[in-house]
């Protein structure tokens, strides 16, 4: 029955009979692929295996002087528990003062300019130390020429600057929020930094990247890895955007399967159609059929 039905399609529908022989190899041909592959594909597994990242995410403040330099400057741990401060001798154009308050509005540290000519100067510079702070404490900073930076990549922190010549931060378990903020704004905007900074990360390794890396599971793996494990840092959306690239690091480049045979073939003609299918990937080359 079988042979009949053979017969009926290369006599009385060729086109047909050719598109059924060429299917039928291409599933044996994906089979011997897939067979060869079993290896790979589990060592595909090792990219992107791992602990996600722990991140500074937290930030530094600073009051420039007149040359552009910090006059003060405080930089926060990754968890924001404590921060380093550095008062310089630099000349400020206005007042500034830093206070760091306990839950009961008491000063736990403070700094203030006094006048000097024709401008201002921290009255304790130069002057380092240490400050350790706690949930619902707050930082109040005045001053005209305040700077807040990411401590990811030294980026502004844009959502972070003073809306107006004094600001009040308030302190959060592993965080820091303006206080006209609710506490889920405040977590949001760390993250906003958090995710610009792994997604300038991604695109900029995406900008680098050739197709020989990308389609190789073999070559770059640790690189691969660092992306992959970044982008887990990443939230719903942002992480979907990047889905596909991410499990194209992961998995390499799918197998390309070339047919070089032509487009018709007369009835009865003998034709070694997988002489004329080869298949080829980004690990192994081409495949011998």
């Amino acid at each position: 029955m079988t042979g009949e039905i053979w017969d009926y399609l290369l006599r009385r529908k060729p086109i047909l009979g050719l598109l059924l022989v060429v299917l039928a190899l291409g599933g044996v041909l994906g089979a011997k692929i897939m067979d060869a592959h079993r290896p790979i594909v589990s060592q595909a597994q090792e990219i992107g295996v791992g602990p996600v990242p722990t991140y500074n995410n937290s930030l530094t403040f600073q009051i420039l002087g007149t040359s552009g330099k910090p006059a003060y400057e405080l930089i926060f741990a990754s968890n924001f528990g404590s921060a380093k401060v550095k008062v310089t001798n630099e000349i400020l154009d206005s007042a500034a003062a830093v206070r760091f308050l306990n839950p009961s509005g008491q000063p736990l540290a403070s700094e203030q300019t006094v006048a000097q000519g024709a401008g201002q100067v921290f009255a304790n510079a130069p002057t380092s130390y240490e400050v350790t702070m706690g949930r619902d404490y707050a930082l109040e900073i005045q001053g005209a020429k305040v700077r807040v930076l990411s401590n990811l990549d030294a980026s502004l922190a844009t959502a972070f600057l003073p809306n107006s010549n004094t600001e009040r931060y308030i302190f959060a378990t592993g965080g820091i929020r303006k206080a006209s903020w609710s506490a889920s704004e405040g977590e949001t905007q760390l993250y906003n930094l958090l995710k610009n900074y792994i997604t300038g990360r991604i695109e900029n390794y995406k900008s680098r990247l050739t197709d020989e890396v990308l389609n190789n599971k073999n070559l770059d793996v640790a690189g691969k890895t660092q992306i992959v494990l970044a982008w887990r840092s990443l939230k719903g959306a942002d992480q979907e955007q990047y889905r596909e690239f991410i499990e194209h690091l992961r998995r390499g480049g799918i197998p390309q399967i070339t047919y070089a045979g032509q487009r018709t073939y007369l009835v009865g003609e003998k034709v070694d159609f997988a002489a004329l299918v080869s298949a080829r990937d980004g690990e192994d080359g081409v495949y011998a059929t």
